[in-house]
Order: C-alpha cells, then sequence, then structure tokens
C-alpha cells in the first residue's frame, strides 16, 4: 500500500521461517495447553501452503493465536477453516477504508468494498474474532467519513476497531508524493504516531480531520460502544476482546486527552 512503511523497513521479499524451527520454539516456550501467540508475521496467510503446515503445528501445541492478515482468507474456506482448528481468536486486518476510491488510490486493489459484510461474517462464522484497522485522511475521505465508519463497525460488530490518521512515514510512496504536492507541513518526528494531522487533506481542513478522528476514537471506545458490539455480535472469545477493548480504551483515553 502507498502508505505503508513495512517494504521500506524490511524490504520486499517475503521471508518465511524452517517449520521445524518454529516447532522446536514453541516446543521450548509453551508450558501447556491454551497459552497465546501473537504473531508479528505481516500476513501469515500470504503464502497458502505454509500457512497450513504452520497452522497444524499450532494445533500439535494446542495453543491460542492472533495474528495478521488480509480479507482476503475470507474467500478460502479451507484455510479460514483449519486457522479456526489451530486455536486463531483473531486477525488483525486493515480495511483501511470504506470508499473503493480510496482503496484504488493507494493500491490496495485486491479489495473490493462491496464485498466487506459477506466476508466479515464469513470469518466471524468461523469463531474468529476481527481486530480491524481504518485510517481517516485519505484523498477520498470528507467529514461523512467519521459517522460512516462508525455505522459500519457497529453495524457489523467488529470485535476490535481502530483507528489512526494517514501518516507519510519517511521512504513511503506517500510520503513522496505528498512532498511533492506540497502538502506536508509537519516534520516534527513525535506527531508521526498517527493520531496526529501532519499533511494537509484534500477535502476538509486539518481541524475537521483531527477532530473526527479524536471524535470517532471517543465514540469507539466509550463502554456502550464496547458493549453492544460484543453482547449483540456473535460472541467470539468474549471474555478475551472484553478485555482488549478495554485495555485499547485506556490507552487511546490518553491519546483523546
Amino acid at each position: 500500500c502507498e502508505f505503508c512503511s513495512v517494504p521500506t523497513i524490511n524490504g520486499k521479499r517475503y521471508r518465511i521461517r524452517p517449520l521445524e524451527e518454529v516447532d522446536q520454539e514453541l516446543s521450548d516456550i509453551i508450558k501447556k495447553k491454551g497459552e497465546y501467540l501473537f504473531l508479528v508475521d505481516d500476513n501469515v496467510t500470504a503464502r497458502e501452503d505454509y500457512a497450513l503446515s504452520l497452522f497444524e503445528i499450532f494445533k500439535r501445541h494446542g495453543v491460542k493465536w492472533m495474528g495478521f492478515s488480509t480479507i482476503q482468507i475470507a474467500k478460502n474456506e479451507k484455510l479460514l477453516k483449519r486457522a479456526q482448528e489451530s486455536g486463531c481468536v483473531s486477525l488483525f486486518i486493515g480495511f483501511e477504508s470504506l470508499l473503493q476510491e480510496n482503496l484504488d488510490g493507494i493500491s490496495k486493489l485486491f479489495v473490493d468494498t462491496k464485498e466487506s459484510s459477506h466476508l466479515i461474517k464469513a470469518i466471524q462464522s468461523h469463531r474468529i474474532g476481527i481486530h480491524a484497522s481504518f485510517i481517516f485522511g485519505f484523498d477520498g475521505d470528507n467529514p461523512s467519513i467519521f459517522k460512516k465508519t462508525l455505522d459500519f463497525v457497529q453495524q457489523h460488530n467488529i470485535e476490535l476497531p481502530t483507528f489512526s490518521i494517514l501518516t507519510p512515514f519517511p521512504g513511503t510512496p506517500l510520503q513522496k508524493r505528498l512532498e511533492e504536492e506540497g502538502r506536508i507541513f509537519d516534520y516534527d518526528w513525535s506527531h508521526y504516531d498517527m493520531s496526529h494531522v501532519v499533511f494537509k487533506p484534500k477535502r476538509m481542513t486539518i481541524q475537521e480531520l483531527q477532530e473526527g478522528y479524536l471524535w470517532a476514537q471517543k465514540y469507539i471506545c466509550a463502554p456502550r460502544s464496547i458493549l453492544k458490539r460484543l453482547l449483540w455480535g456473535p460472541r467470539n472469545h468474549f471474555f478475551y476482546f472484553l478485555m482488549s477493548n478495554f485495555v485499547l480504551r485506556g490507552a487511546q483515553m490518553e491519546v483523546i486527552r
């Protein structure tokens, strides 16, 4: 994606660890069934054959795990079922935007926003919760995007939503483009935390983007909002997501203050 710093930092080659190393490491660190793992792989399902073998290892060790994927996993019933059987609790999925023009503009061409509702239900039906990421500030966004996104999150009972402000990190195509357009106005590195506006948006003011983001954060972190999503939703791993939401609420309320 245009805004992604991962290729700049880690390179564009997809690297995997030998499965026997993973198996041995889990043998060393897992002391009892049901322990939690968090996978830092940016897309653990990028290679289906590797993912299926990895899931077999997780299943054998009896772990519960969270990782990163794309919404495309919802179209692969075999992969989704094996992830469920292997102890997958949640998947972090970058939805980024509900507007197709935004996704097309950042080169996320494999996502069709018209399919989102169906794909979310497919994942949740396998008792896998969704940690969904949304970004505000794309060129297609206007002030209506905040309520539109909140309505979508609540309607689909997204277990753990997170919001951020589009940020032109150094070395990314986004940074290069916004520099060329003369739209970056803040070079204070401490503000590059995805919660401060550091560039001029296209269809709203700087203040509208900053205040809209803070309003959305406050709304989504409200106990009523959290409980409504979790109680009215599929209740996948309810207590895990209840705790996760309130931990995230504590961190986000610091930003809001």
